[in-house]
């Protein structure tokens, strides 16, 4: 009897331990990263010929928890099927605004709460026959998601925010015409 009665109390000091550690980590909170697309700033051309323009755009990011959060990965793809247009190769590329890297990699990072940068959206319209701006005269407006693996206190997660590319800013940027939603 004594032995059952020590194994009882041991094991319902574990569940209410492991009870306690849970409500603690629940109120320290975890970190909250927000992709604000909606905030992107204007599209500016970064080089152009006749048959290829790379243009790029920045967009704030934040860390709006309560703790410090790991951007483990973060990448673009373009949705945009050939079967819907494919008169240009349409290719994106992403980075935080204060470690450009040229080779598609995404360095992990530790963000701190209340952390605020600018992450660049940058899109390669390559036409696959004829000019750039034949292609783009047919382009439509399509999406690119935005992948990101962060973690926190909890298991990493994986999300994604969805930018849609209006055809109207690339057909002026492949004009040569400034862009007329940029801010003044």
């Amino acid at each position: 009897m004594t032995a059952l009665y020590f194994i009882t109390i041991i094991t319902w000091l574990v569940i209410c331990g492991a009870v306690i550690v849970r409500l603690l980590m629940k109120w320290q909170g975890e970190a909250v990263f927000v992709f604000s697309v909606a905030e992107r700033g204007p599209w500016r051309l970064q080089a152009k010929d006749e048959r290829e323009m790379i243009i790029a755009a920045a967009f704030p990011f934040s860390n709006q928890g309560r703790q410090d959060g790991t951007l483990i990965d973060v990448f673009p793809r373009v949705q945009l099927p050939e079967e819907q247009y494919d008169l240009a190769r349409i290719r994106a590329r992403l980075y935080w605004q204060e470690k450009s890297r040229t080779d598609d990699y995404w360095e992990c990072f530790i963000f701190p709460k209340g952390f605020r940068g600018w992450l660049v959206l940058e899109i390669t319209v390559t036409a696959r026959d004829g000019t750039l701006s034949a292609a783009c005269r047919q382009l439509p407006d399509f999406p690119v998601d935005i992948y990101y693996q962060a973690v926190s206190r909890t298991d990493y997660y994986i999300n994604k925010v969805r930018m849609i590319i209006g055809a109207g800013d690339i057909r002026q940027l492949a004009a040569g015409v400034a862009d007329r939603s940029e801010k003044q």
